[in-house]
């Protein structure tokens, strides 16, 4: 990798954090609202804007864990990780990224 490209995953990286700390912040907010604030939407409206909280939640969570990674190359694609979060081994971070 050239060096040139070290500062933007570290920016990339930081963002990926923000994100999360932002996404937990608003996230928790719009659940509390839904559940305790908003009479007239109720049913399935209310469970499906919940779950969609939570997984939006779910997937910064696992971006910032990991670190994830795309590289495209002509008509493929590889997905991939440099870091190994919670010192886990190879196994389990490959289970994580479902390879």
């Amino acid at each position: 990798m050239s060096s040139s490209y070290l500062p933007l995953v570290s920016l990339a990286q930081k963002i990926g954090s923000v994100a999360f700390v932002a996404s937990i912040v608003f996230g928790a907010i719009l659940i509390f609202l839904t559940l305790f604030g908003v009479r007239q939407i109720f049913g399935t409206y209310k469970y499906l804007m919940i779950i969609f909280t939570f997984l939006g939640i779910f997937l910064a969570a696992l971006e910032t864990i990991l670190h994830l990674n795309l590289h495209f190359y002509n008509n493929g694609l590889v997905f991939f990780t440099l870091s190994t979060p919670f010192d886990l081994n190879k196994d389990a971070v490959r289970l994580l990224l479902r390879e």
